[in-house]
């Protein structure tokens, strides 16, 4: 009662105050009345006094709110719609509506939303981020469409050359994705270590899956120069190895290091059983083995 009576005080000073619109919708939601704190949002949402800044402002922050409690928070989809139907050129309202969607699983609907951005604003990159996020893990074309739309507008952004990869990879088209790898190592500052080992990684994969097994040992080399910790090239490197029978000890180093840097991970506890096996220590084999069926 004594929260309500100051907010009435509030409400005769300035009762368009976009503080007071969403402590008025913050209390609605406390005293359990989601009707009205919905209502309180709508009203400023379609106040004619107030700029699409403060609105967003207000929208974002009663948002804010419904995350923290974890409560209807697909309540503030129709409240997005309300505002979007009055200003359906403001782009930066699409990005929080399709983020908002995003959290609620509803990538299609998002992807909607970030797609019109890219239509309206080529340049926003933040934008192309979202649209790639948003996509499904089958929709390789969309990827490649979207890196290959990206590496034209953010030229300097290896990002984009290193997804492009993946995509063609996906699809086995695995000299293109070999000649998106080497273009883009060409964008990569020198300083940029990690970068240029995680494309290198990618080039040794490539190389194995072209059955050309000293440029992938190569390129791990390579990969490793740059990143020495590069956990998944010391695990496929080390993997690879192995089921060629060389190199056995250096084999074993690297396995070992992989465990090091992640001891939980099942996928390098495999790889680290298998090159026991193929050493024939059976004992340390079935241990690690065992290892690695209890985390996955």
């Amino acid at each position: 009662e004594k929260a309500l009576a100051c907010y009435q005080q509030a409400h005769e000073i300035d009762p368009d105050d976009p503080r007071y619109i969403v402590s008025m919708a913050n209390y609605y939601d406390q005293t359990g009345d989601k009707e009205a704190a919905e209502q309180e949002i709508r009203d400023a949402l379609v106040n004619e006094k107030l700029d699409v800044e403060t609105k967003v402002g207000i929208l974002s922050r009663y948002v804010q709110r419904l995350q923290q409690t974890q409560q209807g928070i697909e309540n503030a989809n129709s409240l997005f719609q309300t505002l979007l139907d009055q200003h359906p050129e403001d782009t930066e309202l699409k990005l929080m509506y399709g983020s908002l969607l995003m959290a609620q699983q509803k990538e299609e609907e998002a992807k909607f939303q970030f797609q019109l951005v890219t239509e309206m604003e080529p340049s926003n990159e933040g934008a192309w981020q979202q649209l790639n996020i948003s996509l499904k893990g089958e929709d390789i074309p969309e990827v490649i469409r979207i890196c290959t739309r990206c590496k034209e507008l953010f030229p300097e952004a290896p990002e984009y050359y290193f997804y492009l990869g993946i995509g063609y990879y996906m699809q086995e088209k695995y000299q293109e994705s070999l000649d998106t790898y080497y273009a883009g190592l060409k964008i990569i500052p020198e300083g940029n270590g990690v970068v240029k080992s995680n494309f290198y990684g990618q080039i040794g994969d490539l190389y194995y899956q072209m059955e050309k097994m000293d440029e992938a040992y190569k390129a791990y080399d390579e990969a490793l120069k740059y990143n020495e910790n590069n956990a998944p090239v010391l695990n496929n490197y080390s993997y690879f190895l192995t089921l060629d029978k060389k190199d056995l000890k250096k084999a074993e180093r690297m396995a070992a290091q992989c465990i090091k840097l992640e001891p939980d991970n099942a996928t390098y506890l495999d790889t680290y059983a298998w090159v026991f096996f193929v050493q024939g220590n059976y004992t340390l084999a079935k241990i690690y083995i065992e290892n690695a069926l209890s985390k996955d």
